[in-house]
């Protein structure tokens, strides 16, 4: 089942989306071809992304982030909004570093 099918079947009509490594594959895959569905996109050391894109932190940076939201107690609400901090913050980061681009 698609993430598009999966979607329409819990009647869920857009989301923020989260991936990680083949995951940020299939969320990329949603965005492009129905980004009707994707409000916010977080992908994290996925093969069709480069390293060090503005849409992700390097992967040990990533890694390690996650490694953080499932210890001391396993994930929690507040965890993922901290986590989901981080990488908007690094985004934020990397662009003000990179500057200006022509896409």
């Amino acid at each position: 089942m698609s993430l598009d099918a999966f979607m329409a079947a819990m009647g869920i009509d857009k989301a923020h989306f989260i991936g990680n490594s083949m995951g940020g594959q299939a969320a990329l895959k949603l965005a492009v071809d129905h980004p009707a569905r994707v409000d916010k996109l977080v992908v994290i050391g996925s093969g069709v992304i480069k390293a060090g894109s503005i849409f992700q932190p390097m992967p040990l940076e990533g890694i390690r982030n996650i490694a953080n939201y499932y210890k001391d107690g396993g994930p929690s609400i507040a965890k993922m909004r901290q986590l989901a901090g981080k990488f908007g913050e690094q985004q934020i980061s990397h662009y003000r570093r990179a500057g200006p681009r022509t896409v």
